[in-house]
């Protein structure tokens, strides 16, 4: 993973880190655990392939999906349950190239199952 370029809390016990090209996901099982974890390595990584850097994402966790938005204004749908090696970066599933055009995704939120809404 390269620098992070920034941090987000999706709830108490999942952390994400926002890389170039990547993010990364920490799924701790309480905040106990969490205090006293020393791990360095994440839960999963997902690969960002635009030349946008991530800015934001939404974790839809009944249905195991993330979407992250980039600084290009690009939205990567990741399906999250087909995660089996850590170690090894998870393509998208989805890209939906300059849906906010050049501007950068700032926020992310599932409305439902089906749908998403994006702000940039």
């Amino acid at each position: 993973l390269k620098s992070v370029q920034g941090l987000k809390w999706l709830d108490s016990v999942t952390l994400v880190s926002f890389h170039v090209r990547s993010v990364a996901v920490w799924m701790f099982s309480d905040m106990e655990v969490m205090r006293y974890s020393h791990r360095s390595t994440p839960s999963f990584v997902l690969s960002v392939d635009t030349k946008g850097v991530p800015t934001s994402c939404a974790y839809d966790r009944e249905n195991r999906r993330m979407v992250v938005g980039d600084s290009r204004g690009n939205l990567s749908l990741f399906d999250i349950s087909m995660s089996s090696d850590e170690q090894k970066p998870m393509p998208p599933l989805n890209l939906i190239p300059r849906v906010h055009q050049k501007e950068h995704v700032t926020s992310i939120f599932w409305i439902d199952n089906k749908t998403i809404l994006s702000s940039g």
